[in-house]
């Protein structure tokens, strides 16, 4: 019989999003002066898998604080921009 359990994983790229690293995201998100990408948040914020990345940002489009611009590219809403008392005009 084998008596070893396995371990969760501690790999950081596969984890599950705080509280604080999506409030971290949405800030970031409110704040861009451009349209981000999933590799933006990966340098910036939060060092994850991308994968892992994109399902929080779809979490964010479909709770529309944010919206997706383009294949690979997000901005912040002016919901989320309100919310999260941020000032700014959504570049095109």
């Amino acid at each position: 019989m084998n008596t070893k359990t396995k371990q969760p994983s501690t790999c950081k790229h596969f984890k599950k999003f705080t509280f604080d690293d999506q409030l971290n995201i949405l800030l970031f998100a409110c704040y861009a002066t451009e349209p981000f990408s999933i590799q933006d948040i990966q340098d910036a914020v939060i060092d994850a898998h991308k994968a892992t990345i994109h399902s929080q940002l779809q979490n964010f489009v479909e709770q529309r604080y944010l919206e997706k611009i383009a294949d690979n590219k997000y901005r912040a809403t002016l919901y989320a921009k309100d919310i999260m008392n941020v000032k700014g005009v959504l570049i095109a």
